[in-house]
């Protein structure tokens, strides 16, 4: 893994600070079943989301940003509050606020995403409660965007979210409509049941793709 440094124009507030990028990183071995990457890219979260140092707008790239975001965006209550909660990990918190910000324009698969790496570092920290809440907010983000499309694999990434966060009974209810509908390939409908297996075995332990026989 290649770490370089750059200098970076906030859009928002227009200072420029340094920032810490990935040149590259290599996958050693096969992904979890919510989609957290193998090392040594699970290293490198830390460096997805960059954080203005001067105005404290969180994105991945702090010289873009989705329309609809503004300086007042970043200033408002909801936002202030959650950048002062340090009972937090810094990391976790930056993807927490990409999230608010994705959500307050709507672009809630990326709301989602954002706080599901949130989880995965705190899971990496062993702070289950803190990874279990994160999780339940990734879940009501998933099933809002589910809710106005059909995304086979964001439906499977759902059931271990509901399955991490001991939801088992969401994740046989949702997997069991999952299958009645019909999944999109052979592959994503092995997932269904062999989450379907784990959530009735109450396990909300983390697995790989690779675990699973068919994978």
């Amino acid at each position: 893994m290649k770490i370089i440094n750059r200098n970076v124009e906030c859009i928002l507030c227009k200072q420029t600070s340094v920032h810490s990028s990935i040149a590259g990183s290599s996958i050693l071995d096969g992904i979890d079943l919510d989609t957290r990457p193998s090392e040594t890219r699970r290293s490198a979260l830390p460096y997805y989301i960059q954080e203005c140092p001067h105005c404290h707008y969180c994105n991945p790239d702090i010289s873009e940003r989705d329309e609809g975001i503004t300086i007042s965006s970043i200033e408002a209550d909801n936002y202030v509050k959650l950048l002062k909660n340090h009972s937090i990990d810094t990391n976790a918190r930056k993807f927490i606020l990409a999230s608010y910000l994705c959500a307050s324009v709507n672009d809630i698969r990326n709301a989602a995403l954002n706080y599901l790496c949130a989880a995965w570092i705190f899971d990496d920290l062993n702070e289950t409660e803190n990874a279990i809440k994160a999780r339940k907010k990734t879940a009501a983000l998933l099933e809002k965007y589910l809710a106005g499309t059909e995304d086979a694999e964001f439906a499977v990434m759902l059931l271990d979210v509901y399955r991490r966060s001991n939801d088992f009974e969401k994740c046989t209810g949702f997997a069991n409509e999952l299958l009645s509908k019909g999944v999109a390939n052979r592959l994503l409908e092995d997932l269904v049941k062999y989450e379907v297996s784990l959530a009735e075995k109450k396990d909300s332990t983390c697995h790989s793709i690779s675990e699973h026989p068919r994978a």
